[in-house]
């Protein structure tokens, strides 16, 4: 398999034509848009939840397990954005879910650089700055 060759493909589909691909699923989307019900959309700065401002209870989250907020964990430095960490924490599980552990990783990255969030998958939670209860 040429994966590099295919990672070049699949950028110059989004760079050039705005198509994204999902392996796991073998959709494809211009626009990057999966649906409403979709995991996550991809965009320039990395994927953001189709659900933002979508009331927590109406998640189904009976399907990855609950994940909880370390009690040693920092505040967030904008309290807004609390709602979109629990929505990318959400979809992270819902990649993991599927096996697409690709994008549960860019979804992990993308809470530690934008939020300096870290996830501990062993105890099912998350902390600002990392600290967690062992």
């Amino acid at each position: 398999m040429d994966y590099k060759n295919a990672d070049w493909i699949r950028q110059e589909l989004w760079d050039k034509h705005r198509v994204a691909v999902d392996d796991k699923s073998k959709t494809w989307s211009h626009g990057g848009d999966f649906g409403p019900n979709g995991t996550f959309r991809w965009t320039d700065n990395g994927p953001i939840n189709p659900r933002r401002n979508q009331e927590r209870a109406k998640r189904d989250w009976r399907k990855v397990g609950m994940y909880s907020k370390s009690e040693y964990s920092e505040a967030i430095e904008n309290p807004d954005d609390e709602e979109e960490v629990w929505n990318l924490i959400h979809d992270r599980l819902e990649a993991r879910r599927v096996k697409d552990y690709d994008v549960a990783d860019l979804i992990k990255d993308h809470l530690y650089q934008e939020y300096q969030v870290s996830v501990d998958d062993q105890l099912r939670q998350w902390s600002v700055g990392g600290e967690f209860e062992e």
